[in-house]
């Protein structure tokens, strides 16, 4: 006996023939639903496991540039030093302004070749 033949109203039998007749389409929804959200579920892990990465690296990065940052420092105080050498030893050599930073640079340019 289907619930239609219960209810003699024509609107609650074509109500209930309507239920009757979604009632596969509605399962078929909530499977679609369910596998929808199953894939969303392994979509967020795969975000997450890249976000992670991304983290990783970025800290990577970060500490990489504070270790350069530091390099440069300390190369700029360096040259300062080694500024201040080059002009004593100009100063005691009795060399013309320039003439250390030239030899310098060609010191420097038979390295790049050599």
């Amino acid at each position: 006996m289907y619930p239609t033949d219960a209810f003699a109203h024509p609107f609650i039998k074509a109500r209930a023939m309507r239920a009757l007749r979604d009632e596969p389409q509605k399962d078929q929804t909530i499977a679609d639903q369910r596998a929808e959200i199953r894939r969303l579920r392994e979509e967020i892990v795969r975000l997450q496991s890249r976000l992670k990465r991304a983290n990783a690296e970025n800290q990577d990065l970060r500490e990489a540039r504070e270790i350069a940052r530091n390099s440069a420092e300390k190369a700029d105080a360096d040259f300062h030093v080694l500024a201040e050498v080059a002009k004593e030893f100009r100063a005691e050599a009795g060399l013309p302004k320039g003439e250390l930073e030239k030899r310098f640079d060609r010191k420097r340019a038979e390295r790049k070749k050599g």
